[in-house]
């Protein structure tokens, strides 16, 4: 006799491994949340089951949440950072993406986070919605006319620190690179690893990789 449970998707059997194991350790209330963030119009299951032709065994269920199903403009009122984020994967119009992102500098604006954090959403957001020339042109007239001065001076200072830090980041990444090709045609010419690392400052264990490199 067939098993159920063997037609259902590998994430609802994990769901109710994950619960199993969590309420054996904690003997509590769980509520279990998927959240599916993929632009597919298919209806996810939202349960795991057990049972045979004339007997369920076991039905356990799931909150499901399907970010394209949800409509973005719901969470523009949310002090929630993740929400921030997320609206970017929700179910919006191609002709509401510049809105979508001025709601989302207005969130963040307003929500005062740190550096660190705005880098990390925006980074979330941008990826997952990136706008062409056009509506970058569009978003950057729009911005003024409908987010408060303190909102928009507040993103201009937090985006001005999120590209210094980019721009730091690479000059470094750039300086990092540049130590690794000197010290490759340096290990080339048969320099001894200690004179490498003299004139490059890089690592024993970063200039034996490079050497295993030379070897393949």
């Amino acid at each position: 006799m067939e098993n159920q449970a063997q037609r259902l998707p590998d994430y609802s059997r994990k769901m109710f491994k994950y619960f199993a194991r969590l309420y054996e350790k904690y003997q509590q209330k769980i509520l279990p949340i998927v959240m599916h963030a993929h632009d597919a119009a298919v209806d996810e299951e939202d349960r795991f089951q057990i049972g045979f032709s004339f007997m369920n065994v076991l039905e356990f269920r799931f909150l499901k949440v399907q970010l394209r199903k949800e409509p973005w403009r719901k969470f523009i009122g949310s002090n929630n950072p993740v929400a921030a984020a997320l609206i970017s994967k929700m179910n919006y119009s191609a002709t509401e993406r510049v809105s979508v992102k001025i709601e989302f500098t207005r969130m963040l604006a307003n929500m005062r986070l740190d550096l660190a954090r705005n880098t990390l959403l925006t980074a979330f957001f941008e990826t997952c919605l990136k706008l062409n020339e056009v509506e970058e042109e569009e978003y950057r007239q729009r911005l003024p006319r409908e987010l408060k001065p303190e909102e928009v001076k507040y993103y201009m200072e937090i985006t001005t620190s999120y590209h210094q830090k980019g721009r730091e980041e690479g000059i470094k990444e750039g300086i990092k690179e540049g130590k690794k090709e000197v010290a490759l045609t340096a290990l080339k010419e048969g320099a001894t690893l200690g004179f490498v690392m003299k004139i490059t400052g890089l690592s024993r264990e970063e200039l034996l990789k490079i050497q295993k490199e030379l070897e393949l």
